[in-house]
């Protein structure tokens, strides 16, 4: 099932993505590329990330340094954050459902 995004999630990968743009021209889209490979095997393999505790699962970027934070709502994968993997951990623990 196609993976949802929280609304918080998907303005992190907005601002993320705009980051990596400011950065170096194309940058923004492989940043892009590498969470649009994620959400593909999580399509297709939604328990694929690693289980955290309360049923949180978290799947690492391999280019970047984003890990996406995810709970299954049934086969659902519904994305919580679009994390930083050096800031802020556990920012995301209110916008479980």
């Amino acid at each position: 099932m196609t993976p949802a995004f929280h609304p918080l999630a998907d303005a992190e990968l907005t601002v993320a993505a705009a980051f990596y743009e400011a950065a170096a021209p194309g940058l923004g889209e492989d940043f892009l590329q590498e969470i649009e490979r994620l959400l593909a095997l999580l399509d297709v393999y939604p328990d694929l990330g690693r289980e955290r505790a309360g049923g949180v699962r978290t799947l690492a970027a391999r280019r970047f340094p984003y890990t996406l934070i995810y709970e299954l709502l049934g086969e659902q994968p519904i994305v919580l954050a679009v994390a930083h993997q050096r800031r802020q951990p556990q920012y995301w623990l209110d916008r479980r459902g």
